[in-house]
């Protein structure tokens, strides 16, 4: 039987196909395959709530960039904001599951970068910190497992903003420049970085792509440049409400799944479904004959993800008492995507940095409910451009 589809997802471009390695099946113990699904399961959760804070748009996450973060952090508090990362994880057991986190992690960094010869894929992790002196612990964990750069510059200020941008321009091969927008003022930062790179195995003839419409979530229609395969087998998942294409790269140790609704208004099941029927679909592939369709395209998104985990405990507040000898308080996780797919394959990269200060913020309650003076001012130069007082209202 031959299947049709028109799709749309996530993607990017390629390599040198004459270095494709024998297919590698990665080594791990069954208790560190089995933080796999826990893995899964927190991609899932975490997609589903970014999807829905994204009113109709197009957006990107990195769901390895964000865990492997956040497994950094962990070992950096040995109490309520440790469980709240490792619950956040899926972790019921929080004694013991930083070590099962950590070997995960460890065997995920060193071999995800050297199991395809074809494709790059770079994963990096770095600490920035200025005058303090990280705790033995964190430090050791930080080299040892997460084979962190130890970086002695204060993330805060304008210095801080350069160093970091500039290590994460080269750690993504240029796809991400300039991810902190104005100079922040944090003590501590972790930062990944994640770059992946891979040629289709099966690659899209450049003459074959057209000019096409697109059908938008919001009725309306998009001209997009459409690229087009012709009975080339694909492993497949299909049902009466979806179909999930497999296309690998390289020597298939990588893969883009990409899952179109049957209807054409079934997109907003398809979401609320996913976390339910994403292991079935995976299980249940078998190859068929496709006449494939498939946009090309690029989608960036860069946000707080901070937010998304306040029910598991882990927010703005939370404290870490394992990194410095005083403790350190989290403000954001930032992260930023960048996604681009054309003929030859994929290209994408992704950034995770939390930032942290020294102390505890006291609070403060503001009532400006008498006389008071304000100033509009250029933070870059101190330049006042308004001044005034409000004596009456």
């Amino acid at each position: 039987m031959a299947v049709s589809i028109a799709m749309t997802v996530a993607g990017c471009s390629g390599n040198d196909e004459d270095r494709v390695s024998p297919y590698k099946k990665i080594e791990m113990s069954d208790e560190t395959r089995a933080v796999v699904s826990n893995a899964n399961d927190f991609a899932l959760d975490l997609f589903t709530k970014v999807e829905s804070g994204a009113d109709g748009k197009n957006v990107v996450v990195s769901p390895l960039s964000v865990m492997t973060t956040l497994s950094m952090l962990a070992n950096g508090d040995n109490g309520d904001s440790r469980d709240a990362i490792l619950g956040l994880l899926g972790f019921a057991d929080k004694s013991e599951g930083l070590d099962r986190l950590n070997e995960y992690c460890k065997v995920i960094l060193r071999n995800l970068p050297v199991v395809d010869s074809s494709t790059k894929c770079k994963l990096a992790n770095s600490v920035w910190s200025g005058q303090n002196a990280l705790v033995p612990d964190f430090a050791s964990v930080m080299t040892e497992i997460y084979n962190s750069e130890y970086k002695s510059v204060s993330p805060s200020g304008a210095e801080g903003q350069k160093a970091i941008n500039s290590w994460i321009e080269d750690k993504t091969s240029g796809l991400i420049r300039d991810f902190i927008k104005q100079p922040l003022m944090y003590d501590f930062a972790v930062v990944n970085a994640t770059y992946f790179k891979g040629i289709w195995k099966e690659r899209f003839d450049k003459g074959n792509t057209k000019s096409e419409r697109f059908s938008n979530i919001d009725g309306s229609e998009s001209e997009v440049d459409m690229m087009h395969l012709s009975d080339k087998k694909f492993a497949c998942s299909v049902d009466d409400d979806a179909i999930a294409l497999s296309m690998p790269y390289g020597n298939g140790n990588f893969e883009m799944v990409s899952i179109l609704p049957v209807r054409e208004d079934g997109f907003d099941d398809l979401i609320e479904n996913l976390n339910e029927r994403y292991v079935g679909m995976i299980n249940n592939r078998r190859y068929y004959s496709v006449d494939l369709s498939f946009p090309k395209f690029t989608s960036s998104s860069d946000f707080d993800v901070l937010g998304y985990f306040k029910e598991a405990g882990l927010h703005s507040g939370s404290q870490f008492n394992a990194i410095y000898s005083n403790p350190l308080t989290l403000c954001s996780i930032l992260t930023g995507v960048t996604v681009s797919v054309d003929e030859s394959g994929t290209e994408a990269a992704a950034v995770t940095m939390p930032g942290m200060v020294t102390g505890i913020d006291d609070e403060l309650k503001l009532e400006f409910n008498r006389p008071f003076i304000y100033l509009i001012r250029e933070t870059s130069t101190g330049t006042i451009l308004f001044m005034g007082k409000v004596t009456k209202l």
